[in-house]
């Protein structure tokens, strides 16, 4: 199973923001019936902390990868798995299975 996960700040709740958020991710999905796909990846918006609501949604689906872009850290791109406040970082900490760091 894939699944693609899009975490609303938690200074953010409303109804409509999440509505717009799971619009996003679907515009952004091969159609149900794509041709050569081995599955659909299921759609999920969360609300609040994005590395917890990633890790609950690992934990949840019994996931054997994680696999998370990383942006803003400029020339020094270990920076952004390595710290502390970062949310790769936190995943990459505390997951029970791989995670795959991704550069934007």
């Amino acid at each position: 199973m894939l699944a693609v996960i899009h975490v609303v700040p938690a200074n953010k709740e409303s109804t409509e923001q999440m509505n717009k958020a799971l619009d996003n991710i679907a515009a952004k999905m091969p159609p149900a019936n794509g041709a050569g796909l081995a599955c659909h990846p299921e759609e999920i918006v969360g609300y609040g902390n994005a590395a917890e609501r990633i890790l609950e949604a690992a934990r949840d689906r019994e996931s054997d990868l994680i696999v998370i872009g990383i942006r803003g850290a400029g020339k020094h791109l270990g920076a952004a798995v390595h710290l502390g406040q970062a949310t790769a970082h936190k995943i990459v900490a505390s997951a029970a299975c791989p995670v795959l760091t991704i550069r934007n």
